[in-house]
């Protein structure tokens, strides 16, 4: 990691503290390239046996150093292309963040019965719920808690995380659950080489059961898919088996939803409990309706889900192609693969705003808050498994200086 201070400051022993010779170097130049070269550099920590690099390594770091003069020039492109860069990755990353907005609102609508997913229309009729949160339900729902809807909620005995291997049986943790998809997530995955213990009954996940966190992240939630191999829970996690007359899945949006993550949050008293009991899980409050109801509701924001999830994905990968592709312009410039004098010197001067590198100045210089209102106000619409994005003034090409731009410099 790199980074420069424009003040007087101090830094601990974790860092290096470089002090270019202004007769020789540009700070930006040098913060640049070695920005560039952070693999190389990172690649010299070694195998682990070492946990971090001594002065004399970082005083040995080959560095390019042309005229200061050119060094100008080479700043004075890379700020105006990362200016740009970030711009676009804030306006990517907004357009994510209302995904997920929406797809709060999704749920929501589904799980409260503000409308009939079968027609996408409000129900015929409502009665009081009895709860002023809720206001009204549908006629025919019921609203109960999660203990009169499950046969068991439990947890994951302790010490297990003692028996961890690299294989076994599947450990269900908290970093396995989410808070934004019922599916569970095998990015980080834990085995265990079992004992003998009588607990491996009652901790055994079974098909359909609804997993929740109770400790770390509260309102993580995940259901055991009909496929799922052998897998236990940990003492993080209560593991809730469904009654037949319960679809988990709606078990599991009702907990996603606003109803739910507010429970979970109130149970802990506001930051005085560090994490959730078993009293606590089986008082989640839960709307019902009939069986077939809930089967619909769920295939109904499975599929919204879903297409939202695909735009989301692209967004990300969108993403991580402009910061390689920034790492690359970068190094190529700072060690003279690219020649950008004859760029630089068409660019406009910097306003204030563009110089200002917080959120806020981004977003003032880019003009992308504009863009976020419209986005905002125009929504996100589902329909047949397919996503529009309405009202975003072309959100997804913000202008960002690109590939055909940034290298239309001569390459010596």
């Amino acid at each position: 990691m790199v980074a420069t201070v424009e003040v007087f400051t101090t830094c601990n022993q974790s860092l290096a503290a470089i002090e270019p010779d202004k007769r020789e170097s540009r700070y930006e130049y040098l913060a640049y390239y070695l920005e560039s070269r952070y693999r190389d550099i990172r690649a010299l920590v070694g195998d682990g046996l070492r946990d971090g690099l001594n002065l004399e390594y970082v005083r040995a770091i080959p560095t390019p150093l042309p005229p200061l003069a050119e060094q100008a020039v080479i700043v004075r492109f890379l700020d105006h292309a990362d200016r740009r860069i970030r711009r676009y990755i804030w306006a990517k990353e907004k357009l994510i963040a209302l995904l997920e907005e929406q797809k709060q609102a999704i749920i929501h609508q589904a799980v409260t019965g503000q409308i009939d997913v079968r027609t996408e229309r409000p129900y015929p009729a409502y009665r009081p719920s009895g709860v002023p949160s809720l206001a009204e339900l549908p006629q025919g729902w019921d609203l109960c808690r999660l203990r009169n809807v499950v046969s068991v909620v439990t947890t994951g005995s302790r010490g297990w995380s003692s028996y961890a291997s690299n294989d076994g049986p599947l450990f269900v943790r908290v970093a396995n659950l989410s808070r934004g998809s019922l599916e569970l997530r095998y990015d980080d995955i834990v085995r265990l080489d079992l004992q003998n213990t009588s607990e491996v009954g009652r901790t055994l996940i079974r098909a359909g059961d609804l997993l929740v966190s109770v400790t770390a992240y509260i309102g993580s939630v995940g259901v055991a898919p009909e496929n799922i191999e052998e897998a236990y829970v940990s003492q993080h996690v209560a593991r809730c088996q469904p009654l037949p007359r319960v679809y988990p899945r709606w078990l599991g949006y009702v907990l996603l939803s606003t109803v739910g993550q507010t429970h979970g949050q109130m149970s802990l008293y506001g930051g005085t409990k560090d994490g959730l009991s078993l009293a606590d899980v089986k008082n989640y409050p839960i709307l019902l309706p009939p069986r077939h109801e809930q089967e619909a509701a769920v295939r109904w924001i499975d599929g919204k889900l879903s297409a939202l999830a695909k735009v989301s994905d692209r967004t990300k990968r969108e993403i991580e192609r402009v910061h390689e592709y920034r790492t690359r312009l970068i190094a190529d410039v700072v060690t003279g693969k690219l020649d950008v004098r004859g760029v630089a010197a068409g660019l406009p001067e910097p306003d204030a705003p563009a110089d200002d590198d917080t959120p806020d100045g981004i977003r003032a210089a880019s003009g992308l808050d504009t863009r976020a209102e419209e986005l905002a106000a125009g929504g996100v619409d589902v329909r047949h498994g397919e996503v529009e994005v309405r009202g975003a003034a072309d959100a997804a090409t913000v202008a960002w200086w690109g590939a055909e731009e940034a290298v239309a410099g001569d390459r010596r």
